[in-house]
């Protein structure tokens, strides 16, 4: 079975990087089959326990969930370069 996230531009505007999740990373998600291919997988929501990390499909669009780890976000003064 293969699971797939929203496309990249979506995950960044939630503040994903292609760094967040590594391999052996224990995840915990809530998936449904996918609409149009056989053995994929599509994710309503992932929570990373370690962490905290979790975020969930809304209407199509992700969303981080209230409570995840916002040391995985850069703060106001990486965002300034400073």
């Amino acid at each position: 079975m293969r699971v797939e996230l929203d496309d990249r531009g979506e995950l960044s505007d939630i503040g994903m990087t292609a760094q967040m999740l590594q391999p052996r990373d224990q995840v915990i998600v809530v998936v449904s089959p996918a609409r149009r291919e056989p053995n994929h997988l599509y994710p309503s929501r992932l929570d990373r326990p370690t962490d905290g990390y979790s975020f969930e499909q809304v209407g199509g669009r992700p969303r981080l969930l209230a409570g995840h780890s916002r040391r995985l976000l850069p703060d106001a003064a990486e965002l300034n370069g400073k």
